[in-house]
């Protein structure tokens, strides 16, 4: 190998791990902050709160309709970017498992 692709292998690698670390340090924050948790909590108190609702409805005499208490949040979030991503993830691991599936049968007729 040549002295430049030695440092652009170089540093692609500390870029890589920066960025896990990075990664690593932005989750173990997030969880030690208690932010997993407190979405959890507002998950189960927005249910109570609709819990009640119904049953006050129900106490009232109102007519009642399930979807009224449902919170139907199907967001789609998905952009050109994300689905190329998906797309190229999907290629990925077809590539991969591929790979992995000739190595282990090469593997396997080679013991026989």
């Amino acid at each position: 190998m040549s002295d430049k692709s030695k440092n652009i292998a170089n540093y692609l690698l500390k870029l890589s791990l920066i960025i896990l670390f990075i990664s690593f340090l932005t989750l173990y924050f997030s969880h030690n902050s208690g932010y997993f948790e407190y979405e959890q909590h507002k998950k189960t108190s927005f249910t109570k709160e609709q819990i009640e609702r119904f049953e006050q409805d129900i106490k009232d005499g109102k007519e009642v309709d399930i979807t009224n208490y449902l919170d139907n949040k199907d967001n789609d979030y998905s952009n050109k970017i994300s689905n190329l991503g998906l797309t190229l993830s999907k290629q990925i691991e077809k590539a991969i498992k591929g790979g992995l599936n000739h190595v282990i049968n090469f593997i396997n007729n080679s013991l026989s």
